[in-house]
């Protein structure tokens, strides 16, 4: 059995914040996590945008290991 887990950081260099956790949850697939980072990226308001971050790690309960893969990147065409 496989289970994703998205990790999102948050940076904010006019308030001194680095790499803080914002989102932790658990993803169905790795595009969902795309999807998931893409909104959080999305909210980033002006004039001082915070800027995010995202790690996805895939464990494996089977073999009992915990490897950090891609986010793939993803595009909208309207």
């Amino acid at each position: 059995m496989e289970i994703f887990l998205l990790v999102i950081t948050m940076s904010h260099a006019f308030n001194g914040i680095k790499n803080r956790p914002v989102i932790v949850k658990t993803s169905s697939s790795p595009e969902e996590a795309a999807f998931l980072l893409w909104g959080k990226k999305k909210l980033a308001s002006l004039p001082e945008p915070a800027s995010y971050e995202g790690h996805l790690y895939k464990i494996d309960l089977g073999t009992i290991t915990i490897k950090e893969i891609p986010i793939p990147k993803i595009s909208f065409q309207v």
